[in-house]
């Protein structure tokens, strides 16, 4: 299992997401692709993961099917 060392913020934003509403996470990822909702809190999120990928929509859905964790 791949593991993504993030920040504490990003770390607590995320698990909280997968644990409530998963799908949110993607959301939050449309979201910004579209550049809705510039300035928020999922952005830091998204920037942060965009270091382990290009892409963080792979990131997140390495996290969504359970083959990748935070630590």
């Amino acid at each position: 299992m791949k593991k993504y060392a993030v920040s504490k913020e990003t770390f607590n934003y995320i698990t909280s997401i997968l644990a409530d509403k998963p799908s949110h996470l993607l959301h939050d990822w449309e979201q910004w692709l579209n550049a809705n909702s510039v300035g928020s809190e999922s952005y830091n999120v998204i920037k942060e993961l965009s270091h382990f990928d290009k892409n963080p929509s792979i990131v997140i859905a390495e996290l969504l099917q359970g083959k990748a964790e935070l630590e």
